[in-house]
């Protein structure tokens, strides 16, 4: 079940509930039992996994080096298999 935060109007006290999707906002504080509150907006987090435009597209300039001497290597490795 996802977090959600709130902010009331009265006292200006922040807290969390762990509630469904579904659930309805809660109609007074947690804190001063008092005054309407409202939900805020919160960053979510997200985790990239896996290849992708992310780690394929946008490496940093280290991995780029490394990038660059792996197909480097390769080609090296396969002129040599094939005697040229």
């Amino acid at each position: 079940m996802p977090i959600y935060e709130y902010e009331c109007q009265t006292c200006g006290a922040n807290f969390e509930l762990i509630q469904s999707m579904s659930a309805p906002n809660p109609k007074q504080c947690e804190k001063c039992g008092q005054g309407p509150v409202q939900r805020l907006i919160s960053r979510s987090g997200f985790v990239l996994k896996g290849g992708g435009f992310y780690s394929n597209e946008y490496p940093s300039s280290s991995r780029k080096a490394g990038l660059q001497a792996e197909s480097k290597g390769s080609s090296d490795s396969k002129a040599t298999a094939t005697g040229k």
